[in-house]
């Protein structure tokens, strides 16, 4: 089994606001996740989907990897460090 992955670092937008949006692309296609990203109106959406294509150029290196059988098997959002000021 091959596996890839990309991280978005200090992204500023809310941790429940990006799992709301991951929740939709879990289990799914990477075709149909991408599909999925680019209709949906959440601003966190946007983030996600560039984190996606990111994936697919890192799995795309490995010659033996077809891009329509790849899946999204993991995704998750954790909270980040505050900004000051408040």
């Amino acid at each position: 089994m091959f596996e890839t992955r990309a991280v978005h670092r200090h992204a500023r937008m809310g941790v429940y606001k990006a799992r709301r949006v991951l929740e939709l692309i879990r289990g799914r296609s990477v075709n149909e996740a991408l599909d999925d990203l680019r209709h949906d109106r959440h601003r966190a959406s946007r983030h996600v989907r560039k984190v996606l294509v990111s994936a697919l150029a890192n799995a795309l290196q490995n010659p033996t990897v077809r891009a329509n059988r790849l899946q999204v098997s993991k995704t998750f959002a954790q909270d980040g460090p505050m900004l000051p000021g408040g």
